[in-house]
Order: C-alpha cells, then sequence, then structure tokens
C-alpha cells in the first residue's frame, strides 16, 4: 500500500519522524513525505522514502502538532510520539506499528562527491575535525558566540563553524552562512565529531552515525536522541528550569541562563570524546 505521511516542519522534526516511514516499510509498505520545501533536501535522502512533496492536498498520517500538543511531551521520546499519532491514524488501514521497541536512528543515504569535495577544501587542516552547530531558531537552544570562541580555543581539533552567520575567534569558517542545509548536512558527513545545540542538525548526525557532544537545554536530548547514537550531554546542572520545553525563556529572554556554559567543562568533554575516537574522514587522513 502507498501512504502519504505529512511532517511539514521543522528539519529535526520532520527526520526524526521518519522512524514511522521505515515502519511502514518493513511492513512493505511505500511512504510518499510531505514536509516544508526548506526540509525537502534533506528528507529526499532517506532510503526508505519513495517521493517527497509539499504539504498540500490528502494525507494519511498527519504527524504535525503530535509532539508540540502532547501532554506527554516532557517525558516521552519523539519517536514514540510519532508513532503513536500515527498509529490512531493508521487504524483505518489496519496497520499497527510497534511503539515499544528501542528509538532507532533515522536514516539519509550520503552524497560521496560533495563530501569529498568538502574534504579536499579542507584537506590542509589537520585531523580531527570537529563541527559546530552554535545555535537554532530559538534562543532556548544555543550559546552565546563567546562562550563558542573561549571553547573552541581548547578544543584539541579544528573547530569547524557551521553557523549561519560568521565564526567566532578560534573556529574556521565554512561555506554554510547561506543557510543550505544540505551543504550543512555534507560538512556533518565529513565530520569526526560533531558539538551541537539541540537541532536540525543535530539529528542529521544522528542519522550519519557521527558521534557528538550535545548541549541539554529547553529539551531532554536524551528524549531526541536514539541510545544507539553515541554522544555525551553538557547542561548546566545547578538549574531546575532545564527540559522547560519553552521556545521563550521566562527568566531572560536573550540569555537564557541554560546557554551560559563553562567553555572549559564543554572544551573537557569535547576532549575527552576525541580522545578514543579514530579520525573518520580517510580522505583527509
Amino acid at each position: 500500500m502507498k501512504l502519504i505521511v505529512r511532517r511539514t516542519a521543522g528539519i529535526g522534526d520532520s527526520l526524526a519522524a521518519t522512524v514511522v516511514a521505515d515502519l511502514l516499510h518493513e511492513q512493505g509498505h511505500e511512504v510518499v513525505w510531505q514536509c516544508h520545501q526548506d526540509v525537502t533536501p534533506i528528507i529526499k535522502r532517506h532510503p526508505t522514502i519513495v517521493r517527497v512533496e509539499p504539504p498540500v492536498g490528502h494525507c494519511d498520517v498527519n504527524l504535525d502538532g503530535c509532539y508540540e500538543h502532547s501532554v506527554s511531551g516532557r517525558i516521552a521520546h519523539f519517536h514514540h510520539l510519532f508513532i503513536a499519532a500515527a498509529n490512531v491514524q493508521l487504524e483505518q488501514h489496519h496497520i499497527i506499528l510497534p511503539i515499544n521497541q528501542i528509538p532507532q536512528p533515522p536514516k539519509l543515504n550520503r552524497v560521496p562527491k560533495n563530501e569529498q569535495a568538502i574534504s579536499m577544501r579542507l584537506g590542509l587542516r589537520p585531523l580531527p575535525w570537529i563541527m559546530i552547530v552554535p545555535r537554532s531558531n530559538f534562543l532556548t537552544r544555543g550559546l552565546p558566540d563567546a562562550v563558542w570562541s573561549e571553547a573552541c580555543n581548547l578544543f584539541n581539533g579544528v573547530p569547524i563553524w557551521l553557523g549561519q552567520h560568521p565564526a567566532p575567534m578560534h573556529a574556521v569558517n565554512s561555506k554554510c552562512s547561506s543557510g543550505d542545509i544540505a551543504l550543512v548536512a555534507d560538512h556533518i558527513a565529513c565530520a569526526d565529531l560533531v558539538v551541537t545545540v539541540d537541532t536540525g542538525p543535530m539529528h542529521i548526525a544522528s542519522a550519519y552515525d557521527i558521534p557528538m557532544v550535545v548541549i541539554s537545554q529547553s529539551h531532554d536530548v536524551h528524549l531526541r536522541l536514539s541510545p544507539l547514537n553515541d554522544f555525551e550531554i553538557v547542561k548546566r546542572n545547578d538549574l531546575d528550569c532545564l527540559n522547560c520545553q519553552r521556545h521563550r525563556c521566562p527568566i531572560d529572554p536573550y540569555n537564557p541562563p541554560c546557554g551560559q556554559i563553562d567553555p572549559k567543562e564543554l572544551a573537557d568533554v569535547v576532549n575527552r570524546k576525541l580522545k578514543n575516537l579514530e579520525p573518520s574522514n580517510p580522505i583527509a587522513a
């Protein structure tokens, strides 16, 4: 059966929701995915989705708003919320997706020619390459540039900035300032380590099985990533407002305290993570 599934945005939400496509594919169904045009370049890389189209007209499963409006949003995993919402709508087709499995990472196909071009351009820089994803579109998921600059100066590797604004001191500018998410994805695929906040590129790193250090702020990262991913978390342990699920901080809307991470603490976790990693980029090596 061909089924149309809709998750309009954002990039990370739609990519995480493709767990529904994977489970439908395992049961022999074909999945057409509906999403926003800004998300399309990433979802087109998904191996079990047969076509990507705009979010208009009929769909069999609508995943928009399913976790945002859930009373379980602070305690349930992303994947389980998406699957539960899908099961309610798939009942009319007599389809039931398993919901109690270990959450699986999303899947994306690589684009070797793009990765090779990036590796050749960065090849004069020594390994390891640390891709930095500094902020999302929400201030409750991001660190100030001053924190990044101090931390990057302490990293035992080359910090490559994937932000949409110029890199601060001690980080190397990539060519991702245009917001080209496909280009961001290709850089992530070349990384030895991704250091990121909770945002779309974090889910891309998850899909490419790249080790991560993730800053946990307004959302509990354990409820976003698969336990099968290789990641460590950095957070402010002295705050009782983490996992608030808010896009605007009621304490300080412009400088949320959860973003005031100690740069040395962040660098210590990054360097410890790097210590046992083999360079993942044979082209540059």
